[in-house]
């Protein structure tokens, strides 16, 4: 089986350095192409501990080639290096004239004082499904989103929290989704498409942990653990997991939509699924099987939940 190409990026000139987020993240320009206009990529390295690295680029990667199948509007991926650093690039889904506003700057016109997730608060008050429902309402779907005609941004919200159940992906924060703004008034503000989604499928596990799960048959409890604490619950209490947000989320829009993103996951068969982990290079054989196992029990679960 051909696996995912990596690409050495070293030589790709800086554009800027992004400010957002905790880890360092540099923007490269992609070397020209004929008469095209330049893309920007967001390089992200990867994490290295003393026991070894963490797998945001093999976890990212596969979320992005899974989102594909599903239809669901996501960055592009690319396995990179830059200067013998293992990492990945995002493609840039606010180029120019586009104004990127996430949903920590969308939220407060909605919630009046309404508290970043930066601040941790516990409960994460303020970001609800009905809350985000309402901050997109003007909104339309992604560019080239290939969703039915009819579907509103929130609709295609739903397929993205639908996608962050099946990787179990805990990071759907504020600053994490994003409303794209063009040039002309006139025209309406768009839902961008998903990014940012390295913090999936046990990308932080020491291998020696993923064995341990997969030989003792806990990969079903672990992925039960996965709770959407970046959503709006019951201070002190036990957040929503990440099947049930789906669930509600799913339950919040037309039949036909939710009939579509279930359809889409049905179509999305397990060995499909598996067949993306087995293509990405990268991954260690714990990884690789922990991986296949979590993207199984979590389309068995939505398909039965939801």
């Amino acid at each position: 089986m051909d696996q995912f190409q990596t690409i050495d990026v070293s030589s790709w000139p800086v554009a800027s350095i992004e400010p957002r987020g905790a880890e360092e993240k540099t923007w490269l320009e992609e070397p020209p192409s004929g008469d095209a206009e330049p893309r920007r990529w967001l390089f992200k390295p990867i994490t290295r501990h003393d026991w070894g690295d963490q797998g945001e680029d093999w976890a990212e990667k596969i979320t992005s080639e899974v989102g594909n199948l599903l239809q669901i509007p996501c960055a592009p991926i690319e396995l990179a290096t830059r200067d013998d650093e293992r990492g990945l690039i995002s493609l840039d889904l606010a180029p120019r004239p586009f104004q990127l506003f996430t949903g920590m700057l969308v939220m407060p016109a909605v919630v009046p004082g309404y508290q970043v997730g930066a601040d941790r608060v516990k409960g994460r008050p303020g970001h609800s499904l009905a809350n985000i429902r309402q901050a997109l309402e003007d909104c339309i779907p992604p560019p080239d989103a290939k969703v039915p005609a009819g579907f509103s941004a929130f609709d295609v919200f739903v397929g993205y929290l639908m996608m962050d159940a099946l990787v179990a992906n805990r990071d759907r924060h504020d600053e994490n989704w994003a409303i794209l703004r063009p040039a002309d008034p006139d025209l309406p503000d768009m839902l961008c498409g998903a990014y940012d989604h390295g913090s999936s499928l046990g990308y932080n596990l020491r291998d020696v942990d993923r064995q341990r799960k997969i030989d003792n048959r806990e990969v079903a409890a672990w992925v039960m653990k996965g709770t959407a604490w970046r959503f709006e619950h019951e201070s002190g209490g036990k957040p929503p997991t990440l099947v049930q947000l789906a669930s509600e989320a799913l339950s919040l829009v037309n039949p036909t939509v939710r009939t579509y993103w279930i359809g889409q996951l049905e179509a999305a068969e397990t060995d499909d699924l598996v067949n993306v982990v087995l293509k990405t290079p990268g991954m260690s054989d714990p990884a690789r099987t922990f991986a296949s196992e979590v993207l199984r029990l979590n389309r068995e679960r939505l398909l039965n939940e939801c």
